[in-house]
């Protein structure tokens, strides 16, 4: 609950800012109070990773509570797919570069300036 509450409120410090890149964890657009400053005045991404390459990149060291169970895991990776799809852009991670993702990004970004000047 504390590293919850924390994130937003590091999300209502960070509203007024513009033209920044904001990277949350998994839980954070989770959560509807999260997601609604985040939508309110801000274009959300997905990057929309599978379970099993979740768990690969994962430490399993024991620093990572949420994943030290992988039923509970597997559960975590379903209920928050719900939320995560009514991001602003989905794009699918596996497979594909950070840069490659970075482009397609800007040119969905472009995409939307124009259409919003017309």
């Amino acid at each position: 609950p504390y590293f919850r509450s924390t994130e937003h409120d590091i999300l209502q410090l960070l509203l007024p800012l513009r033209h920044v890149v904001v990277s949350t964890g998994g839980g954070t657009f989770f959560y509807q109070k999260n997601r609604q400053i985040i939508m309110a005045d801000g274009i959300s991404i997905w990057l929309d990773i599978s379970l099993e390459q979740v768990i690969a990149r994962l430490s399993h060291d024991g620093r990572r509570p949420l994943a030290t169970d992988q039923k509970e895991l597997e559960r975590l990776y379903k209920i928050r797919q719900e939320s995560y799809r009514q991001a602003n852009l989905h794009l699918k991670t596996d497979g594909t570069t950070p840069e490659q993702l970075t482009e397609l990004a800007i040119r969905w970004l472009e995409k939307q300036k124009r259409k919003h000047e017309q």
